[in-house]
């Protein structure tokens, strides 16, 4: 009877080892799985603004050279450009003056710019601002330590049992 019950307690404690085992696995294998879904999120999260702050940048630069002036300003340089030294001659050779000019360029960069910092600042208002678009700093300032951590969790289970843990709850009369 002895050995039975030692047997006994011995298939009982691998059978917990397989169970606890295979309940550790799950949990990290769901861990996993919310991290890889957490990296997408942030990816496309990021993707997706970098993507809108093109366009804003791309239809405020478009805008910026529709303007008559900003044309005639661009006119007058390029021929100044293409009337300088001595080769200004409207021909069908490749033996013309290069124009170079960063204006595009320089607008576009500019207004990027411009939108990407409106965003930021309008989500770091809000308190809505992605981990993703924040500066080492700000990441580093959220971060809590362990026995905030602690704090926290503590607070939370008892809040938690204090709703559904009926230890303390008054014995029913049977009267």
């Amino acid at each position: 009877m002895a050995q039975m019950q030692k047997y006994r307690e011995l298939v009982a404690e691998k059978v917990l080892d397989k169970t606890l085992g295979n309940r550790l696995g799950r949990i990290v294998e769901s861990t996993i799985s919310k991290l890889e879904a957490k990296i997408n999120e942030e990816g496309m999260t990021r993707k997706t603004a970098e993507d809108q702050w093109k366009r804003a940048a791309l239809d405020s630069t478009v805008d910026y050279f529709d303007d008559a002036q900003v044309r005639q300003d661009f006119m007058r340089q390029a021929l100044s450009q293409f009337c300088s030294g001595d080769v200004a001659k409207i021909t069908n050779t490749t033996a013309t003056v290069e124009f170079e000019t960063d204006a595009f360029s320089t607008q576009y960069r500019s207004n990027y710019d411009r939108v990407r910092q409106e965003f930021l600042n309008e989500q770091r208002q809000k308190g809505t601002l992605s981990p993703v678009f924040m500066e080492d700093s700000e990441r580093s300032s959220q971060v809590r330590s362990a026995s905030e951590k602690s704090a926290e969790y503590e607070s939370r289970v008892s809040e938690w049992a204090s709703a559904h843990n009926t230890v303390n709850a008054p014995t029913p009369s049977f009267s």
